[in-house]
């Protein structure tokens, strides 16, 4: 369908050599027609500029250069872009096969969506599946209260309300999707949430936002950079109650009312039940690569 409208996805990278050549193939085989791919290497010293070589032929714009880090990168495709919406793809993670059609088709048939997101699995250095979680519709009250239920990866969005608001800002390491979301509601946008795994989100031992789940997993993380992590997460959420004037008491009600309401929808018992059936796996082995309609 000729008339699908133009995606643009940009993928930061810097020294991400070992998983960059299977994030770029993740994207180039959606076969999604109105695609516009970018990668935005921060110089890398690794494998790097030599695997984005071999596909040079198939990216419509790719560049090695120094930058402040991953927002810069990103906002620097964002910049270049000419899609009808974006999103970016970090150069460790994976978006699942028909993303980019599910996406596509659902914005075709409700063009008012400016604003879209879908779940997420998390998935080891070995491409093994090590968590799934489904996220609930927007809540108007949790968002008064302070808390997003949006995830960063799998959210795409309008070129020109991301052109109406700051867009991702520089300072932030941890939390500027999050910032950029509070930007979107700010804006009043339109927000719509798909209920279908959208992207593979990677936790390994080099991952710059390593997380909870990556010392569940047992992987090996030193107690300086467990701090330091938990450290600028704390800083950065403290930045965001105090400038989108939330109140800290209602944000971590908010969690509260959260769980409860995933139980009650259901969104907890049918992850768990998804979990049971593909922990350990190979995404691609849950998720295969779809083949292209001649």
């Amino acid at each position: 369908m000729t008339n699908l409208p133009r995606i643009t996805v940009v993928t930061p990278s810097f020294n991400q050599g070992e998983f960059l050549r299977e994030t770029i193939q993740s994207i180039l085989s959606q076969h999604y027609q109105n695609l516009e791919y970018f990668v935005v290497d921060g110089g890398s010293t690794d494998n790097s500029v030599e695997i984005l070589r071999e596909y040079e032929d198939q990216l419509d714009w790719w560049v090695s250069e120094r930058d402040s880090g991953q927002s810069e990168a990103i906002d620097k495709g964002f910049q270049r872009a000419t899609g009808d919406y974006l999103t970016w793809i970090n150069s460790d993670d994976i978006l699942l096969p028909g993303t980019l059609n599910k996406v596509g088709h659902t914005i075709l048939k409700n063009p008012e969506l400016l604003w879209i997101s879908g779940d997420v699995i998390v998935i080891d250095g070995h491409s093994a599946i090590i968590h799934c979680s489904r996220l609930p519709n927007f809540s108007k009250l949790l968002t008064k209260m302070g808390r997003l239920l949006i995830s960063g990866p799998s959210t795409f969005f309008y070129r020109s309300l991301y052109r109406k608001v700051d867009g991702l800002r520089f300072e932030l390491s941890y939390n500027m999707d999050t910032d950029l979301w509070w930007q979107f509601i700010g804006q009043q946008a339109q927000y719509y949430h798909i209920p279908f795994y959208l992207m593979a989100f990677r936790i390994h031992t080099n991952s710059r936002t390593s997380s909870y789940l990556a010392e569940k997993q047992n992987f090996i993380f030193s107690s300086l950079k467990k701090s330091q992590y938990r450290k600028r997460q704390k800083e950065e959420r403290d930045l965001l109650i105090k400038r989108y004037n939330h109140k800290k008491s209602l944000y971590f009600s908010a969690l509260i009312m959260y769980r409860i309401q995933q139980i009650l929808n259901g969104n907890y018992l049918r992850a768990l039940c998804e979990r049971r059936k593909i922990i350990g796996r190979h995404w691609q082995n849950v998720f295969p690569v779809e083949p292209l309609l001649k």
